[in-house]
């Protein structure tokens, strides 16, 4: 069987690698688009940061959001939600008090309902989720993981000025909260919050103002997942 002229088969190879392009372009932009957590110490504003990050790549925000969905899907007050929300149980005292207990809802429930939804908030993505663990429960391969922080003096005097209450008062506040928020990571996951290897990105609105603090975490997604950005852009 004669071969067929060279260019022939280069045009044949052309359109093979056209098609290839193709398939791959449509897989990718059918794929959800990775999530944002971000984590926070307390008073840095990280809420504010997130919600402009969600406001910029047009994603959905989710904070009280999350309490708002786990109280509907588990029928409970979103205020008994709150009392959980991250906040530390020790296991043990609370496997007794779940034992015990005649309440709708338990610290490991809580913890249950928070890790269904968050994954299945990733599942559908294009969202900026706030605190709560999130960086450790999802493969990083689908969220870009963000810390933002602050010099506590700073917190302490932006918050008692929010606050309207004594600096001094507002440390002791920054303090117990930060506490309580490490020794969650701690009881649920085994990690420390400021383990620097956990985020792909921390920010500190100290020196930076929120705007800014916004652009260099949406430079760093679109940097992170370049081909998510660029096919929404197409």
């Amino acid at each position: 069987m004669q071969r067929a002229p060279r260019s022939v088969d280069a045009i044949v190879e052309q359109q093979v690698q056209k098609w290839l392009q193709e398939r791959a372009r449509v897989t990718a932009s059918s794929r959800p688009a990775p999530v944002v957590s971000v984590s926070r110490q307390y008073g840095a504003l990280g809420t504010e940061v997130a919600r402009r990050v969600a406001q910029r790549l047009e994603f959905t925000l989710w904070d009280q959001e999350i309490l708002h969905e786990i109280a509907r899907h588990a029928q409970v007050s979103e205020r008994m939600v709150a009392a959980f929300d991250e906040h530390y149980r020790a296991t043990v005292v609370e496997t007794v008090r779940s034992m015990m207990r005649s309440g709708p809802l338990s610290a490991s429930e809580y913890f249950h309902e928070l890790a269904r939804l968050v994954h299945s908030i990733a599942a559908h993505g294009s969202a900026v989720l706030v605190g709560r663990g999130v960086q450790f429960m999802l493969d990083p391969k689908v969220v870009l993981r963000i810390r933002v922080v602050a010099p506590i003096e700073e917190r302490a005097r932006g918050l008692s000025a929010r606050r309207g209450i004594t600096v001094a008062e507002a440390r002791a506040e920054i303090e117990t909260v930060d506490a309580d928020r490490r020794a969650f990571m701690r009881d649920h996951f085994g990690r420390d919050i400021d383990e620097p290897t956990a985020y792909d990105l921390v920010v500190n609105t100290g020196t930076l103002s929120l705007e800014r603090a916004a652009g260099l975490v949406v430079a760093a997604y679109e940097a992170r997942f370049p081909a998510v950005r660029a096919s929404a852009q197409a």
